[in-house]
Order: C-alpha cells, then structure tokens, then sequence
C-alpha cells in the first residue's frame, strides 16, 4: 500500500497493530456497559429478519442542504404540479394549445423544451 511504502515489515505490523487497537477502543467506548454478541449469539440471528420497529423515518421527497431549501424545492414542485394538471384539464377539454409547464412530459404529446 502506498502508505506503507519505504517502511519495513516490522514496521508495518507496529502500524496495523495500532490501528486495530484504536479500533477496537472506538467500539468498546460505543457500547458503553453492554458486552458484545459473541459469535455464537450472531450466528443464531436469523438473517433475513427486520426490526420489530424500525428507528428510520420515510425519506423526505427532496434532499436539501438545509428546511429551508427543502421547503423551496417542495414549493416549486407543487406549483409545477398545479400547471401541468391544468394544462391536462384543458387538454382533456378538447384545447390543444393548453401550455404544459417546461420540462414536463405532457400526456400523447411530445417533450417541451425549456426556452
């Protein structure tokens, strides 16, 4: 590895000892009071099971830096929406002219370009 290059292999093993070792300090601190499952503990989970109740919550629908961005996203969206299902309502009404918002794939009809 090129972080080990030019270090002997006494070295090395110093290194990769280290580094386990303060990995291993990392996970004891993080379980706090409670022992380790052992192997014979892990191997008898079943695989395929779920969590009884699950600590995620549904994704949002945008990923932003910040609520406020979010809630900007969420806004433009919204106001995309409400134009495309009035251009589809004055389509379905007979209005071929109806303006689909850019962007957007109008139903039986071609792509609108922005601009």
């Amino acid at each position: 590895m090129p972080c080990s290059e030019g270090l002997s292999e006494q070295q090395i093993r110093v290194c990769v000892s280290n580094l386990v070792g303060e990995i291993e300090l990392e996970a004891q601190s993080a379980l706090g009071d409670r022992e380790p499952l052992g192997p014979e503990a892990i191997l008898a989970q079943d695989p395929h099971s779920h969590p009884k109740q699950p600590e995620k919550s549904p994704a949002p629908r945008f990923h932003a830096s910040s609520k406020e961005m979010r809630r900007a996203l969420y806004n433009a969206y919204s106001e995309f929406l409400a134009a495309f299902r009035d251009a589809a309502e004055k389509l379905q009404s007979g209005d071929r002219s109806a303006q689909f918002p850019s962007g957007s794939f109008p139903p039986g009809l071609p792509f609108v370009r922005s601009g």
